[in-house]
């Protein structure tokens, strides 16, 4: 997953949820048939997936914080055993799952995808994006970063 962002600085999320979505893909109504990559209030990169079980949550947050107003190439990578976050193409933190993840989806079907926000609406992204990507594998982060926004 990989877009530009410029989130708006004037934006301080105060309602539930304080976070503001990058994407979001499926239902979030606390099944696993939902993941997204998001900014925390403090504009720290997070991705949360219903497929980590509950007690593996918690710690795989970025400490990484994204910049107000300024243009910034975010990235992340999601394997089965962890995950990787990565700002204008460079490695910035990656953390390791408690218990590996099975990230089994053949059988949800067809789901809801959202760009900006969850598939309700909510968690909005305030500010700008642009050239927002989802790359099947692994790609290096260096190859989606050629032409700054």
């Amino acid at each position: 997953i990989a877009a530009w962002i410029k989130p708006d600085g004037s934006f301080k999320p105060e309602a539930n949820p304080d976070f503001r979505l990058i994407a979001s893909y499926g239902s979030n109504n606390g099944t696993r048939e939902h993941w997204d990559f998001k900014l925390n209030s403090d504009n720290t990169l997070s991705f949360f997936s219903a497929d980590i079980p509950s007690d593996a949550r918690s710690g795989i947050d970025s400490s990484y914080k994204v910049p107000n107003d300024v243009w910034t190439h975010v990235a992340l990578q999601v394997s089965t055993t962890g995950l990787t976050y990565f700002v204008n193409g460079e490695k910035v933190d990656s953390k390791t799952f408690k218990s590996p993840i099975k990230n089994d989806t053949n059988g949800l079907g067809k789901r809801n995808f959202a760009i900006g926000a969850l598939t309700e609406g909510l968690g909005s992204f305030r500010g700008g994006m642009a050239e927002f990507a989802i790359y099947k594998g692994l790609v290096d982060p260096k190859d989606t970063t050629t032409i700054p926004f």
